[in-house]
């Protein structure tokens, strides 16, 4: 019994000692506030101010985040759509000049995307054209380029040993033929390669 009394002594004398030091802070505050040494409206005024700016802050950033957003999902809609219109032109036209759709790749960031053509080796001989370039235009520049000599006759007889036919340039069209023992590496085709230097030319007048 003594000891609970104890202990309920100092827990009272705890509470009692901190409601006293709680008061003289409050007591000290009220004092300064009144002698004009600090103001409690300022402090609240600033408090306010601060609060305020942190708000519209964030509230910049979750709009700002939101366009970055809203920006990011239209480019990809609009690579998407750019990607299906060049596979829809390139898959109904290329009959027309002999050749046929194998399959795509993914554009890479800058929008490259290599159009892979069949009966080229393991279909991997391909167009190589930028989605960000207007089809129609690149398809006449296609044209224009499979119809001069000597890509003509190129394609007809040696089109299995197609490497690529870039389409990227407004007024050129690059090309080349591997030869009929030499090895192809196996590339990953989502990935951009880096163009290497052409074997042949057409330019287109």
């Amino acid at each position: 019994m003594a000891k609970k009394k104890k202990r309920k002594f100092k827990k009272g004398f705890k509470a009692l000692l901190w409601l006293i030091i709680l008061l003289l802070i409050a007591g000290g505050l009220f004092y300064l506030n009144n002698k004009k040494i600090i103001s409690f409206q300022n402090i609240w005024t600033e408090t306010s101010n601060k609060v305020l700016k942190i708000k519209d802050y964030l509230e910049k950033k979750e709009k700002s985040t939101e366009a970055t957003e809203n920006s990011l999902t239209d480019i990809f809609e609009k690579d998407k759509i750019n990607k299906e219109e060049y596979i829809r032109i390139f898959r109904t036209r290329l009959p027309s000049k002999n050749l046929n759709f194998a399959s795509s790749s993914e554009p890479s960031l800058n929008g490259d995307m290599k159009i892979f053509l069949q009966d080229t080796r393991e279909e991997m001989g391909y167009l190589y054209v930028n989605i960000n370039n207007d089809p129609e235009y690149v398809w006449i520049t296609f044209v224009s380029a499979v119809d001069a000599e000597p890509l003509k006759t190129d394609l007809k007889k040696k089109l299995k040993y197609l490497d690529y036919l870039d389409l990227r340039f407004s007024n050129k069209v690059f090309y080349r033929f591997h030869k009929e023992n030499e090895i192809i590496p196996t590339v990953n085709t989502n990935i951009e390669m880096p163009i290497e230097i052409a074997t042949s030319t057409t330019e287109i007048n």
